[in-house]
């Protein structure tokens, strides 16, 4: 499917392979060498451990090395490890599994809980169910080199202090962000050239969330993942005739895109809260609201987020009402775009995912 293109693992898949190689290990009274596990796609990897130890009979801690294929070198976790320390009680009646945080994973601050996704939590889920259904499972994931890497990573604005998050949609790693990522690009560009042979329509997503929304919510509309490399996918959908397209992604890209920014990775652009402020400013005047203008401003320009910017605006507004503006904002930048680069005209239909997982739609 993706020639020339090697795959890497994500944190969160790494987590689940150690942490069922050290329930394994328990288990089977012996260090385990590699494992099997499911990912949150639902394809089955071998994983190889890099280290394991019983600590006793009922503790063991096993750690993987992620590689990051072909985004090693954009990706600050490639080679670094990921550990699991499972303590495994048995017991007759119930199946209770706990996972905490440990040294090196991020705390998100508001919630005061580790930085583990919940695709992360589910796929921990269904492993540890594959080896035990009774006992109780506690599983601290560890990071030994995470709370260094936290001031490299972008975590500090999304409100994760202390460590990075644990990750993963997919749980494989596709070098959807690499700025340079030619292989990636001739992916799209076929998908994209064979797609265009059966229909006149198609999906572009910015992620893996993205992607799962549109499956949900597009019938028989072809979906190409696309990641930071907007403005390449819909030139490529222009060249080979494409009438119609959904462009389906998180609200923080979108704010990018409704300034015309087209390569989203921050190794080019990442001005997300100035653009957001300065759609603020024109929306509270389009909707008449001049007179909480300077008191919105006031509460909005010390946020580190997108997330956060929507959480004060929520206070005054309907957020689905912004994101819709800022959904038009972006149709009519990528309609003009394949205008003035192109000189064609494309139907664009933009949905903005908002943090709490509602989509909203362009008029």
């Amino acid at each position: 499917m993706l020639p020339n293109v090697r795959l890497g693992l994500t944190t969160g898949a790494c987590a689940v392979a150690a942490s069922k190689a050290a329930l394994l290990s328990i288990l089977e009274k012996k260090c385990i060498e590699d494992i099997v596990v499911e990912l949150p796609i639902g394809i089955r990897v071998q994983v190889k451990i890099a280290d394991c130890r019983l600590k006793d009979e009922s503790r063991a801690e096993a750690c993987v090395v992620k590689d990051a294929g072909d985004n090693a070198p954009y990706d600050i976790t490639h080679n670094v490890k990921i550990c699991a320390e499972v303590e495994y009680i048995p017991h007759n009646k119930y199946m209770v599994m706990i996972v905490v945080g440990g040294n090196g994973v991020g705390v998100k601050v508001k919630e005061d809980l580790p930085a583990v996704s919940d695709s992360v939590i589910e796929c921990l889920d269904r492993n540890v169910s594959e080896l035990v259904n009774r006992g109780v499972v506690k599983i601290e994931l560890k990071v030994p080199e995470g709370s260094e890497l936290w001031s490299r990573t972008m975590n500090k604005i999304v409100g994760v202090e202390g460590g990075i998050s644990i990750l993963g949609e997919k749980g494989i790693e596709l070098p959807l962000s690499n700025p340079y990522s030619s292989p990636y690009l001739s992916h799209v560009d076929k998908l994209i050239e064979e797609y265009s042979k059966v229909s006149r329509r198609i999906c572009l997503t910015l992620g893996g969330r993205s992607s799962k929304i549109a499956t949900e919510v597009l019938k028989n509309v072809p979906i190409v993942e696309v990641g930071d490399h907007l403005g390449y996918a819909v030139d490529k959908c222009v060249d080979y005739g494409i009438d119609e397209i959904y462009v389906i992604g998180g609200i923080a890209k979108m704010i990018k895109v409704s300034a015309g920014l087209f390569m989203m990775h921050s190794a080019y652009i990442d001005a997300r809260i100035e653009v957001a402020i300065g759609h603020i400013v024109k929306y509270l005047i389009r909707q008449n609201r001049r007179d909480i203008l300077i008191e919105v401003l006031d509460d909005v320009h010390n946020c580190m987020s997108v997330i956060e910017v929507l959480e004060v605006l929520s206070r005054y507004v309907d957020v689905r009402d912004f994101a819709r503006y800022i959904a038009d904002v972006c149709r009519d930048r990528l309609r003009e775009r394949c205008r003035r680069m192109k000189g064609r005209d494309v139907r664009f239909h933009v949905l903005v995912l908002l943090p709490n997982g509602e989509l909203v739609r362009s008029c």
